[in-house]
């Protein structure tokens, strides 16, 4: 699991949270690569299984409410029921520096349905929403984790060196 659960309770109050609608296109992105740098000494703790989707409501829902120390648990508790014989029930997955990740892509929480507030949290980073998500190129309403990474790194740096990627991780190719 990347360490000692109260290890990861402890981090995750202080760590960034990436929340909204996760992708890996592989038509747009095919290929694309990105290595947690060395400064994120934590790395990225992502809270979805490789190719799954979160299902929005739970997550969110956890991230309304403003106790980010729930959330480690929770989520562990969320796939442990969902997927009682898999590896899923060993969440999170732990990048650390030097790992070269999937560009994962960020969209707005609007693009999966809820209708649930996000939380106005100073730690969580979401992708604004566009006008028209049908029209608009997914370069242009997404954010990747490249981009969402480098672009915060002062906030991630004054937070403890550690991602947390709360969105789906799920594969597309239009």
């Amino acid at each position: 699991m990347g360490g000692d659960f109260t290890s990861l309770v402890n981090r995750s109050q202080t760590g960034v949270w990436f929340l909204g609608h996760g992708s890996y296109n592989s038509k747009t992105d095919a290929g694309q690569r990105y290595t947690v740098p060395e400064w994120l000494t934590h790395g990225v703790y992502f809270w979805c299984p490789d190719e799954q989707s979160l299902k929005g409501s739970v997550a969110f829902e956890i991230m309304r409410t403003k106790k980010l120390v729930e959330v480690p648990g929770l989520l562990q508790q969320m796939f442990a029921q969902r997927y009682p014989n898999t590896a899923f029930r060993s969440l999170p997955e732990v990048s650390p520096p030097g790992t070269r990740v999937r560009m994962y892509r960020l969209t707005n929480a609007d693009e999966i349905g809820t209708t649930q507030p996000i939380a106005a949290h100073p730690n969580v980073i979401t992708v604004p929403q566009v006008a028209d998500k049908d029209t608009t190129p997914l370069q242009q309403r997404s954010r990747t984790i490249q981009e969402l990474i480098e672009g915060n790194a002062g906030l991630i740096r004054e937070n403890g060196h550690i991602v947390h990627w709360l969105a789906c991780r799920v594969r597309h190719s239009r």
